[in-house]
């Protein structure tokens, strides 16, 4: 972040520690706690079991910056706090349409993130992980190629293989309607894997989020912006 971006972020910062929202106040907050958050985080925003946005936001010394893109491909720039427990909140103070973010949530000891976002008169929860204690961090030990398969109600709606190469992976999947998903994820040094379309398919979003352990054995949900939900499982196929 240049010199005069966080000038602004600080600014929006110390006006909105003020207002109604009554974001956690940053000035308050323990430096040596709240470092142990800073990071690069994958987070999906999830209404009932649809799919409607994902983001990248990135914490460093308590204070939150992102962007969010949802299914209709609008753009929102959010900001907020972490405090030294974990709570979190943010907001978004830019957007290309008329609504608005506002997100609680929590930060767990593994990194994941957990917490309830509201959207107008929707209110929602959103999932993720950090992916990236810093930058230059690269996560190796889950590299390999993995065979998955996603269910739902009992019944295998796609499989497919992937590898993954340093933490990160790009990959489609076809399923048995014929829907076409191309997929970009991520892995943390904990195991934790989300990996999502960013809606770059018309009308087709698919958001991931589960686990790997050091036996190679994945698990986890799926979630599309049409309202299904189901489960993923698979395995390491090979190094």
């Amino acid at each position: 972040m240049n010199k005069i971006k966080f000038s602004i972020l600080m600014i929006f910062i110390f006006i909105l520690s003020f207002s109604s929202c009554q974001l956690i106040p940053y000035k308050d907050q323990p430096q040596n706690d709240i470092k142990r958050y800073d990071g690069s985080y994958s987070v999906s925003f999830i209404c009932g079991d649809i799919c409607m946005a994902n983001a990248i936001i990135e914490i460093k010394d308590g204070a939150i910056d992102g962007q969010v893109q949802n299914i209709k491909q609008q753009s929102f720039y959010v900001i907020g706090y972490v405090s030294q427990n974990g709570d979190l909140q943010l907001q978004s103070i830019s957007v290309d349409s008329e609504e608005s973010i506002e997100a609680y949530g929590t930060i767990n000891n593994n990194g994941t993130v957990n917490g309830t976002y509201q959207v107008d008169d929707r209110n929602c929860k959103l999932l993720g992980f950090c992916f990236k204690t810093n930058r230059n961090e690269i996560v190796k030990q889950y590299d390999g190629t993995y065979q998955i398969e996603l269910i739902r109600a009992g019944k295998q709606m796609a499989t497919s293989q992937f590898t993954i190469k340093n933490g990160e992976f790009h990959t489609s999947i076809a399923t048995i309607n014929n829907d076409l998903y191309k997929l970009d994820g991520k892995i943390s040094k904990e195991g934790n894997i989300i990996f999502n379309t960013l809606f770059s398919n018309k009308d087709k979003g698919l958001t991931v989020i589960g686990t790997i352990n050091k036996e190679g054995v994945v698990k986890g949900d799926y979630y599309t912006n049409s309202g299904s939900k189901g489960v993923f499982s698979g395995k390491k196929i090979n190094k």
